[in-house]
């Protein structure tokens, strides 16, 4: 339980790579708990006909034409203007509400590997093992989490608790988006970028 609360108490560390770190690693947890859960426990391709699922997980090598390329990208902005949105609406003591999207992400994505709920599946379901590192969809979601992390101190409501009511923080006590937060912001496209350009070209 003290290491639960340590990493919850590192989402609102002042440094960005400690609350980096302690959001990737409790998704990277929620992830492989959720691959277990759909290899053993629920039947395959369970959830192959959800559209958000598929977008998630799609292989930009699969995409035929100019127009789902842009479809694609239109997607993920959407994704990432949702993590901005969530930290801009509140913050639950050391939780910001965007970070709900990179560990709600993980759940999904270990849940369609677990189960090969892919637009395209694989011949088999994989076993959970490590041979996952060399997919881009982890890194897909370490992007996101980069978002959510650069900029989970722009709340404009604040409680101390689930059950709490929230309090709106004062204008003079609340960040301006500023250059530590668009560089981050920066940072988070190009990696999501990166990652794609990798898994096409490579």
């Amino acid at each position: 339980m003290n290491i639960f609360k340590k990493f919850i108490k590192a989402f609102d560390h002042d440094k960005l790579y400690i609350r980096l770190f302690s959001l990737f690693h409790f998704g990277l947890i929620l992830f492989f708990l959720s691959w277990i859960i759909g290899y053993y426990l629920l039947p395959e391709g369970v959830l192959q006909n959800i559209r958000i699922i598929n977008y998630l997980t799609r292989d930009l090598l699969l995409l035929e034409s100019a127009q789902e390329y842009i479809y694609y990208a239109v997607f993920y902005i959407g994704v990432f203007g949702f993590i901005l949105l969530g930290n801009f609406i509140m913050k639950v003591k050391y939780f910001s509400y965007g970070y709900l999207i990179p560990l709600a992400w993980m759940v999904l994505y270990g849940l369609t590997v677990g189960t090969n709920s892919f637009a395209v599946p694989m011949e088999m379901a994989m076993a959970p093992s490590l041979a996952i590192v060399s997919q881009p969809g982890l890194y897909e979601i370490m992007a996101a989490s980069i978002m959510a992390v650069s900029t989970y101190d722009l709340n404009i409501y604040y409680a101390e608790s689930l059950t709490a009511s929230s309090d709106r923080v004062p204008a003079e006590s609340r960040p301006e988006l500023n250059k530590t937060h668009k560089r981050g912001i920066i940072a988070a496209f190009l990696v999501l970028l990166i990652v794609n350009l990798i898994d096409i070209l490579i």
